[in-house]
């Protein structure tokens, strides 16, 4: 940056917090030794930058001794005028305002009489004030108005703000009434100078390659007009100069045009974001003697935010023709989250948000759209985060106690300019209705359809904030490393519970270590919401007798995570919130599992462990770190002297990563007698969830390994422990067989599911064999042992071999049949365990690369043209098989690995009609994916629908 700008920066700052009352009681300006001694610059430097300054109209110099200066701009701000700038050299300031009637300058058009569309601003009164007398002083200016250059941050309204510069010129008949407010862009052609050129000012026929005929441009049409240069720091400085003809004298030619002079007046409006003394040049700056500043949402009122809100959704319903209930903590939200794309981004987020509740409008009949804290995307929910800090601020927009909805009626007719348009809007809700219509014709499900609906609106969102270049929001740095694991808006509902009990649980850091506890915990639950881990070691009745206070504070997060976040929270969670509750505030001292963990390296254990305590709030969890010349001897001696040092009498979690460590559990319990338990593969996500269930009270080892959800660890933990669980011993080998027609895909999927969703089959060491139809047809149990179940798509009626079909397992109640099954043999199995609909999760795994939705949308359109075709009945089984084994089919044939069919060519002879049926039915799924589908892959969907 050059000397002179330093120097016009720092008087400009200095400048900026001088009132009109300070210069009418005789405020002269800054003096040289002022600025002198800020910016570090001699004396003489300064004051001769100052003197070219006041050359280049930039600066006021008040003659004297000492001489003291005043930038320009400020003084036409404070004054609403545009003083004239042939001769800044005067007296006094205060003789600048004695004097401004009788100069050049112009005042406003009288505020009782004129028809002022800049009333219909928010803000006209404060924070935009000053730049809406500066646009009427400029627009009014004699005899055809100032050029102004509007600049300000992404998405505070230049674009708008022109605009009703051009409507308030009309209304006020400052320019004709078939005045033109052309409009262009100047990013869409910074690369292309010569289609730049030709679209500001035409071409002739023959200038450049492509140019068939003479063609007129955007300054021929906004002749007698305004022209708006939006991003005007993208035009080159090539076409910056081009303008210069056009502002001094009105005169312009075509592209290719060298003998003609066309004229046209022009009042150019330009905007930027930018620097414009980096990225303008200075002889551009000067033609545009009005430099409005439009500032940032942040800059503004907090009641004129409340006000764009409120506006924003007034203008949603009418769109939307629907009347908006908005719950209280929304408004908080958007009133205090970090905005940084200004109003232009607060109108995407209410719009995304709005577009959130139509979903539940839509798929769930109701009478209004309802919005509460489970709409709003993370980054505006992150504003609840910041209520502490801004509490008295926000108590003068809330009644707390009164109010907790706010009503937006489709039918109220009142309008700002923010709000007369919004195509998009409209455009999104219709395409809404019109997706919605077709997959209600289709049969999904309502939640199927939010779920679909809701991937694209949170696509839109993530596009809108890209564009805008805010994809990153900053979190406070204690909060962090917690949101990387938690959804801000569970921890802000828990803390908000715990914060209405603090009378109870008096130690503000019992408050925090328990609102992340909790945090962690309902997090997991959600997360995990299709297990059902119903195993603790207390009853809920008893729970509730025994910790009445823990209970109550319970029921009310509860109840609180139901109403915001639209979470359900069944009544066994209460019990462990409770527990957890009990745990944290220390009202009950309890015995506690020990925790530690063992890494290779000099932090790897350590890190995880301070990082886990510091989260947690706590010591409990103890570290080893093994470095890499450390012998396995000394460390197990290390860790069993740990062992007896942190054992309460109810063993020791041991968490490890890998490798020879794997065994230590077992090593510390035979050095030590201490019972422990080991999960390997350690991570900070798998310590903070272990040592979160270690600290609740009753928690045991057994009960630790039957709790964890993670199932190959789980098979480890139970496989390691059976002496200590008293698991019966089976005589024999006992196996699970699953099978499709190809043994590729759905059997390994069927197989991997029976594995993450009944314990008893790792923890009885069940194997889970899979094989293809024509190889099960050749089983023995001499060969595989003790056969439990056969599972797949077709019922051989193999003697003595109980069969459970495909769709038994996805849509019915298979797993309960097979866990049965396990506990008849004699197994231990878990008491009271239930089972989730597993149909539409294997669907949505199944895919590795194809688009699921694409694929399962042309692939049910096919089996229905099928059907049809057939006149065969759909089934759940059915549909669920055809769109597993059709799926993995797309994926073979596109990577050229086809399944081979033995004697295709004979099988489709006897089949003829119904391959002739598929392969039709087949040809737009070729036709969409750009491939060929082999016979022998059609063979195998022949024989799928031939055994109906």
């Amino acid at each position: 940056m050059s000397r002179k700008q330093i120097i016009y920066d720092c008087l400009i700052n200095l400048c900026n917090s001088t009132t009109l009352e300070e210069i009418e009681e005789g405020f002269l300006g800054f003096e040289t030794r002022i600025i002198s001694k800020k910016t570090g610059f001699i004396r003489n430097n300064v004051s001769k930058e100052l003197n070219q300054l006041t050359r280049e109209g930039k600066v006021i110099k008040v003659v004297g001794r000492p001489t003291y200066y005043f930038v320009y701009q400020k003084m036409n701000e404070l004054l609403g005028k545009i003083l004239d700038a042939e001769n800044l050299e005067v007296e006094s300031l205060r003789s600048i305002i004695a004097t401004t009637n009788e100069e050049k300058g112009i005042d406003f058009i009288n505020e009782d009489t004129d028809t002022d569309i800049f009333h219909s601003i928010i803000g006209f009164e404060s924070s935009l004030k000053v730049p809406i007398l500066q646009a009427k002083a400029a627009i009014s200016y004699p005899p055809n108005g100032l050029n102004m250059l509007l600049i300000g941050p992404t998405g505070s309204g230049k674009s708008m703000f022109a605009e009703i510069i051009y409507k308030y010129a009309l209304d006020n008949n400052l320019v004709e009434p078939e005045a033109n407010f052309v409009i262009f862009n100047c990013a869409e052609y910074a690369n292309n100078p010569q289609l730049l050129l030709s679209q500001l000012f035409g071409h002739k026929k023959g200038a450049y390659t492509g140019a068939t005929s003479d063609s007129m441009g955007l300054v021929e049409k906004a002749n007698g007009g305004i022209f708006f240069l939006d991003e005007v720091h993208r035009l080159p400085p090539q076409a910056q100069e081009m303008l210069f003809l056009l502002i001094d004298k009105n005169i312009y030619r075509r592209l290719g045009e060298t003998d003609i002079d066309r004229t046209a007046k022009v009042l150019l409006i330009a905007a930027t974001t930018e620097d414009i003394n980096s990225v303008l040049l200075t002889t551009f700056l000067r033609r545009f003697p009005m430099v409005i500043t439009m500032p940032s949402l942040e800059e503004r009122l907090l009641n004129e935010r409340y006000e764009l809100i409120y506006e924003f959704f007034l203008n949603q319903s009418k769109i939307i023709n629907a009347n908006i209930r908005v719950n209280k903590s929304v408004m908080k939200a958007l009133l205090l989250y970090d905005c940084k794309g200004n109003v232009g981004q607060l109108k995407n987020d209410i719009q995304i948000i709005c577009a959130r509740g139509f979903l539940d409008y839509k798929t769930k009949s109701k009478n209004q759209i309802e919005l509460d804290a489970s709409t709003l995307p993370n980054h505006v929910y992150n504003g609840l985060l910041k209520m502490q800090e801004k509490r008295k601020e926000i108590l003068n927009f809330f009644n707390i106690n009164n109010r907790d909805y706010y009503d937006f009626s489709s039918e109220n007719k009142k309008q700002r300019f923010y709000n007369d348009k919004d195509d998009f809007s409209e455009e999104l809700y219709k395409k809404i209705g019109e997706v919605f219509e077709i997959y209600t014709k289709r049969g999904y499900s309502n939640n199927k359809i939010k779920k679909l609906l809701q991937i694209s609106i949170d696509k839109y969102l993530q596009q809108l904030l890209s564009k805008m270049d805010i994809n990153n929001y900053e979190i406070s740095p204690e909060k962090e490393k917690l949101f990387k694991i938690v959804d801000p808006k569970i921890y802000n509902t828990v803390g908000k519970t715990i914060l209405e009990f603090g009378s109870e649980i008096s130690n503000k850091n019992e408050i925090e270590k328990l609102t992340i506890a909790l945090s962690l915990h309902i997090n997991e639950i959600i997360e995990n919401k299709d297990e059902k881990n119903h195993i603790f070691p207390m009853r809920l009745q008893e729970i509730s007798v025994s910790y009445p206070k823990e209970y109550f504070i319970a029921r009310k997060i509860r109840m609180n995570i139901d109403q915001e976040l639209n979470i359900y929270i069944s009544e066994y969670e209460v019990g462990i919130i409770t527990m957890l509750i009990s745990s944290v505030t220390s009202i009950q001292k309890s015995k506690k599992i020990g925790v530690m963990i063992i890494g290779h390296g000099s932090k790897t254990a350590s890190s995880m462990a301070s990082v886990c305590n510091e989260m947690l709030m706590t010591t409990h969890c103890k570290a080893i770190d093994m470095s890499l010349d450390m012998k396995i001897d000394d460390t197990l001696e290390k860790a069993s002297i740990l062992a007896k040092n942190i054992n309460e009498g109810k063993g020791i979690l041991l968490l490890v990563d890998m490798g020879s460590l794997v065994s230590f559990g077992e090593l510390v319990e035979k050095k030590t007698g201490i019972k422990t338990l080991t999960i390997d593969k350690v991570s900070t996500p798998l310590v903070l969830k272990a040592v979160s269930k270690a600290l609740l009270p009753g928690m045991t080892l057994e009960q630790l390994a039957l709790e964890w959800n993670d199932e190959e660890t789980k098979s480890k933990i139970m496989d390691n422990k059976k002496d200590n669980f008293n698991q019966k011993t089976i005589e024999g080998k006992y196996c699970i067989i699953t099978f499709c027609l190809t043994q590729d895909g759905t059997s390994q999927k069927l197989a991997q599911l029976l594995r993450e969703n009944i314990p008893s089959i790792a923890y009885n060491n069940i194997e889970i064999i899979t094989m293809s139809l024509e190889k099960v047809k050749k089983i023995s149990q001499e060969e595989y042992g003790n056969i439990i179940a056969l599972i797949g798509s077709v019922n051989l009626k193999i003697e003595s071999i109980p069969y459970i079909s495909t769709d038994e397992i996805l849509v019915k109640d298979g797993l309960d049949k097979i866990n049965n099954m396990i506990a008849e043999l004699g197994f231990d199995v878990p008491n009271n365990y239930h089972f989730a609909n597993l149909s539409m999760r294997l669907i949505e795994e199944s895919l590795s690369f194809l688009n699921p939705e694409k694929t399962y949308e042309i692939l049910e359109i096919t089996l229905q043209e099928i059907l049809n075709k057939l006149k065969i009945d759909n089934t759940d089984g059915l549909y669920i098989r055809f769109l597993l084994h059709g799926s993995y089919m797309l994926e073979r044939v596109i990577k050229k690995e086809p399944l081979p069919y033995k004697d295709i060519a004979t099988y489709i002879q006897q089949h003829s009609d119904l391959y002739n049926v598929i392969r039709q039915s087949f040809k737009k799924v070729e036709e969409i994916f750009s491939i060929k589908i082999p016979n022998t892959e059609i063979g195998y969907l022949v024989e799928m629908i031939d055994t109906l």
